[in-house]
């Protein structure tokens, strides 16, 4: 959601935005030449009007961007009313060289532009001072001589506040919904990243218990075979030591009593079961 109640884009994109309409007024600077061209040598004097006013508006706000962003980012909405200023005061002057009036929803473009940076407040706002400079402009017209009294320019005023204010709202709901659409689609994908990251997080972990069943594994392992090793000793000492006394009786003279040697191989037979289940533990184990 936009932190800034009231403001359809954020400081970034205002700024941005800004640098768009630059563009839109050097583009008015066709007019004067449209203007030469159509009138001749006579509408120099508003061509020359109307190229001044294009130029300060645009290098004022080309010192704002420049030097002062975050002034121009609080000024906007007033940037948006010189604009009109500035319209006003080229129409009014033009008008009157033509005698009549057609250009007054120049203003519209300054409209929609308070509409795109601060929504349905900057859209009345500036929509009614456009209707306010429509009707100044008729009634200096009127009071100068510049055109006769006709009631249409009254309700002309009128008809282009309320176009004004249809056109910038329509901006300002557009805008709106693509802010809520954007931030649905931005839910939509921390949802599926954070769903994306649980599944990580739970491969992982398993991951984790299968190294640590291993390790225990591997530590069973080690302590059995440790324990058999030993528990093999035994027997085994026990087995060698019976042979070498076997054998160290067998080189004697005489021969081995049947009892000694009963009692011999008796005992080896009670070191290799024990040798054999030692082993068959083992097996099992494994």
């Amino acid at each position: 959601m936009n932190q800034h109640v009231g403001l359809a884009l954020d400081p970034d994109d205002r700024l941005r935005f800004e640098r768009l309409l630059q563009w839109l007024r050097l583009s008015f600077l066709v007019a004067p030449a449209l203007v030469l061209v159509a009138f001749g040598r006579p509408a120099a004097l508003y061509a020359a009007l109307i190229a001044i006013a294009v130029a300060g508006s645009y290098t004022w706000v080309w010192l704002l961007l420049r030097f002062a962003p975050h002034v121009l980012l609080r000024s906007q909405p007033l940037l948006r009313l010189l604009d009109c200023g500035l319209v006003y005061l080229v129409l009014a002057n033009y008008h009157g060289f033509l005698r009549n009036a057609y250009y007054d929803s120049v203003y519209l473009l300054f409209v929609v532009a308070a509409a795109a940076t601060h929504g349905r407040r900057g859209t009345v706002l500036v929509a009614l001072v456009s209707g306010i400079g429509v009707l100044a402009g008729r009634l200096q017209l009127m009071f100068l001589d510049g055109v006769p009294f006709e009631l249409r320019h009254l309700t002309d005023s009128v008809f282009f506040t309320i176009f004004f204010l249809i056109t910038g709202l329509a901006v300002a709901f557009l805008m709106d919904r693509s802010g809520e659409v954007a931030a649905r689609r931005d839910r939509a994908w921390r949802a599926a990243l954070a769903e994306r990251n649980r599944v990580l997080q739970e491969i992982a972990d398993a991951r984790d218990r299968a190294l640590d069943d291993a390790r225990a594994a591997i530590n069973t392992r080690d302590d059995v075979l440790t324990i058999v090793s030993h528990d093999l000793k035994n027997p085994l000492t026990a087995f060698s030591a019976t042979v070498q006394s076997l054998q160290l009786e067998l080189s004697r003279k005489g021969a081995v009593s049947p009892d000694r040697l009963a009692a011999r191989v008796s005992r080896l037979d009670v070191a290799v079961r024990k040798m054999r289940r030692i082993v068959d533990e083992l097996l099992d184990v494994t």
